[in-house]
């Protein structure tokens, strides 16, 4: 059954700043209606996450399992695999994937908050290698590990980052391309100034970010963020001449243009994460709504009802997104508003 769900413009903040750069998007409005609920997840769903292949294949992570959606069959996501029969040789292990990335219909990369990367091939699941496989670290009265947060892929090379400023590539396999200001530093005492939540860019201009912002590619340095942009940078996405920062809370999306940052857009979607997607624009999601942004196009939309996105994702004039809800955990889709459309 179709719900009518009425989006509302959220006040955004331009700071003269962003007057004198044509580069910045300016929000807009957008209404849309007609929500479906395709498969309604169980009530104690807390970790979802959506990634969408460059064909239009969805993979849908709900807690320990990971569905997936052809583009043939746009209503149908079956099971693809579960953490589950992997999980249970390893320690320590989180029964949950944090962010996805689909790198094609049958190739899934996954990072969960612990030390490891999965990866599955279309037929399995396993674990990959990496330098940090066995990061665990007793720390006098506390165990500690190096926590990889964020994957992606940018030109030819596989990216990953972790906490401890800890920056892992793959071409053939995976090694270790960065570690904090001072690598000497032990990881019991390393500063979470140093801590890399996510990963985005392109693979010439490329960002890792958490409370602060390091530029990767072309030369590896410590950007100085601004004061009046504090909060957690959960996301980073390339839009041609600019790159956004999504912050958590308070929630803003910070821009840079390779010479300066600027805060873009202000409100009350507490941006828990985002995603480039395959038409190119920046979608990103959290309590209260949704936020795109797609060259000078970009909109600020929150339902009355569908409170929380705990994911989402655009495919063939749909958004597909994750609402939890406080009894209740529904995948939903709804058409492009027509602002999104351009």
């Amino acid at each position: 059954m179709a719900v009518r769900l009425k989006l509302l413009l959220l006040a955004s903040l331009i700071l003269p700043a962003c007057n004198d750069n044509p580069a910045a998007p300016e929000f807009n409005e957008a209404t849309i209606s007609e929500v479906e609920v395709l498969r309604r997840l169980s009530p104690a769903t807390w970790s979802a996450a959506i990634a969408a292949a460059p064909n239009g294949t969805l993979f849908l992570s709900v807690i320990d399992t990971v569905f997936r959606s052809l583009p043939s069959s746009p209503h149908r996501f079956d099971v693809a695999f579960t953490m589950e029969s992997e999980c249970a040789s390893t320690f320590p292990c989180f029964l949950h994937f944090g962010k996805l990335f689909a790198a094609a219909p049958d190739t899934l990369y996954a990072v969960n908050g612990s030390s490891q990367i999965w990866h599955w091939d279309g037929a399995a699941l396993r674990r990959l290698p990496t330098p940090l496989s066995d990061s665990t670290y007793s720390c006098y009265d506390f165990i500690t590990s190096a926590s990889i947060s964020d994957i992606g892929r940018f030109g030819s090379e596989l990216i990953a980052v972790a906490s401890h400023g800890y920056v892992l590539t793959r071409t053939d396999e995976w090694k270790l391309d960065y570690h904090g200001r001072d690598p000497r530093v032990s990881v019991c005492y390393a500063d979470y100034e140093d801590d890399l939540a996510a990963v985005g860019g392109t693979a010439a201009r490329l960002f890792a970010a958490e409370f602060e912002i390091l530029q990767l590619r072309p030369a590896i340095r410590w950007l100085n963020r601004p004061k009046q942009s504090p909060g957690l940078i959960t996301t980073i996405v390339d839009q041609g001449p600019i790159v956004l920062f999504g912050v958590y809370e308070p929630a803003h999306i910070l821009v840079y243009n390779g010479s300066r940052f600027w805060i873009q857009w202000t409100g009350t979607i507490t941006i828990s994460d985002g995603r480039k997607q395959p038409d190119g624009s920046a979608l990103f999601w959290g309590r209260g709504g949704l936020i795109r942004v797609h060259g000078q196009d970009a909109s600020v939309i929150r339902g009355d009802r569908y409170q929380t996105f705990a994911a989402a994702a655009i495919r063939d004039g749909y958004v597909y997104a994750v609402d939890l809800q406080p009894d209740s955990a529904r995948l939903i889709r709804f058409p492009l508003p027509p602002a999104w459309k351009r």
